[in-house]
């Protein structure tokens, strides 16, 4: 409860830091925010502000939304997120709870996960919304026995078949790690053939380390 309320708290002196510098038009104080909070990246979610508990049900983040994002001159890269619960299942295996993630190209390098075996899809995979996916280490333990590769395999994400094409690594997993299994593919394969929605979760942003 004390980690809760701490983390609450960081999260809303960020969120005010934020508006206020946003509010001067000041970009040398927005990083300079950012960086006395100890991170370089920043997530935003819809809503009118910190706390707003109608911010699940608002639809604005969109993609002309990322693109201006990117195109700040202090960003080093953006990704979209589009989240999911439905049931994985390969060959005569399941998993019930699976965590499905739709994200951008740069989502790893954003979030800090390293692709230990195979590749990350790239933006050409988004604008084909290309049935692939990235999993994580829990999925190649529930789908795989010790040994196998999974690359080149197909798992079914509710009625969606996708060809694993890497295995990723959070390089900070700690306190957060978790037994939840995760598969990421484009954002744009998960709004137009998973969800069938329009708008974004979340867009998160890394700011450039040299700036």
């Amino acid at each position: 409860r004390t980690f809760l309320t701490m983390l609450g708290i960081i999260i809303g002196i960020a969120a005010v830091v934020l508006v206020i510098a946003l509010g001067r038009g000041s970009t040398d104080q927005i990083i300079a925010d950012i960086r006395q909070m100890g991170t370089n990246t920043l997530t935003v979610y819809p809503g009118t502000g910190f706390g707003d508990r109608r911010s699940q049900s608002v639809q604005s983040l969109r993609p002309a939304d990322v693109e201006a994002l990117k195109k700040l001159p202090f960003v080093h890269s953006v990704t979209p997120v589009v989240s999911t619960v439905v049931e994985a299942r390969y060959g005569n295996q399941s998993a019930i709870n699976t965590q499905i993630q739709g994200v951008g190209a740069q989502f790893f390098d954003v979030q800090g996960y390293e692709v230990t075996e195979g590749i990350a899809f790239d933006e050409e995979s988004e604008a084909a919304l290309a049935l692939e996916a990235v999993i994580d280490e829990n999925s190649v333990k529930t789908f795989f026995n010790e040994g196998k590769s999974p690359i080149g395999e197909v798992i079914i994400i509710g009625q969606l078949p996708v060809r694993v094409i890497g295995v990723a690594t959070s390089k900070s997993q700690g306190m957060f790690s978790s037994d939840t299994m995760t598969i990421w593919i484009p954002y744009s394969s998960a709004m137009h053939r998973l969800t069938g929605g329009t708008s974004f979760r979340n867009i998160t942003v890394r700011v450039d380390d040299n700036v």
